[in-house]
């Protein structure tokens, strides 16, 4: 059709144009090393290359050229000529950010422009996240979210949706946005373990990518809090086993009752209910280190 010719025809003018800046960049790149420097004889010992490399990072146009550079090459422009481009040029023109994105390992797959649209999403849709100082952390939440959820991660639902439940969800995928909504609320009413909020943008990658439903999630900190508190407040005097701790009290340690798992609870309240080995106890162990925000 006449729409999908004028599609292609416009993703094939990006991926020119992507092309051509990366070309440029890489030249203007090449053009501030040292003769001395160029070339594949260059030591991973040598101390000029490192004095050159310290003297470019002083120079926040160097570095952000770079940057710029990386995120193209590493993106791919045919990938990035089927995303938005105002929402590339956006991160293009912020270099804090697409620091930010780099130093906390780029985007799955590389989907730069994907991670970008969910990040500003989730800053549409909360009245704290980058419009309270008091609170970076949410910032940096919102990064991570963004950054994993970039390729959608697949959520675990019940086997036999009740719509009735408390519990119910039939999305196929995690709901970045829902999912950062979730750990905000949980946060700001304390729910969370007190260190959440030192944690880094890379750390913060590995609290938010489980497979759970945010449902699930917070029904998690809500059982611990009400059945067995012990695990929160004092872990036995043992920081080691903080939450996880359940796992050794009361995730039954078999596979004779796995059979017996309800298809109507999610996969994490089966395990509780009927145990397992090995795998099933340490995946309820990581779900509820997720669920009071520790990396896992």
């Amino acid at each position: 059709t006449t729409i999908a010719k004028m599609i292609t025809d416009q993703q094939n003018l990006l991926k020119q144009q992507y092309h051509h800046q990366v070309e440029i960049l890489r030249n203007k790149l090449l053009a501030t090393i040292p003769e001395s420097l160029s070339g594949n004889h260059i030591s991973v010992e040598d101390a000029t290359a490192f004095s050159f490399l310290d003297e470019q990072a002083e120079k926040m146009e160097w570095t952000h050229t770079l940057m710029k550079f990386v995120m193209i090459n590493e993106a791919k422009p045919e990938k990035l000529a089927l995303s938005n481009p105002d929402v590339i040029a956006r991160l293009l023109a912020n270099p804090r950010l697409l620091e930010e994105m780099m130093i906390a390992d780029g985007p799955s797959d590389g989907n730069y422009g994907k991670a970008m649209e969910i990040y500003e999403e989730i800053v549409r849709e909360s009245d704290i996240c980058g419009k309270d100082p008091d609170h970076p952390i949410l910032h940096r939440l919102a990064l991570a979210i963004a950054l994993v959820h970039a390729v959608p991660v697949p959520q675990t639902n019940a086997l036999m949706m009740v719509e009735s439940s408390e519990f119910f969800s039939d999305d196929k995928s995690v709901d970045p946005v829902r999912r950062y909504l979730n750990y905000e609320c949980a946060y700001m009413e304390g729910e969370l373990d007190p260190n959440f909020s030192s944690l880094t943008t890379w750390e913060l990658r590995f609290v938010v990518n489980g497979d759970e439903p945010d449902e699930i999630s917070s029904w998690g900190r809500q059982m611990l809090r009400n059945y067995y508190p012990d695990h929160i407040w004092s872990a036995f005097n043992n920081q080691n086993w903080m939450y996880s701790g359940i796992v050794r009290t009361d995730v039954p340690h078999g596979s004779s009752r796995v059979s017996d798992d309800n298809p109507k609870l999610q996969k994490y309240q089966n395990i509780l209910r009927n145990g397992g080995v090995c795998g099933r106890r340490a995946l309820f162990g990581r779900f509820i280190l997720r669920s009071f925000g520790i990396p896992t």
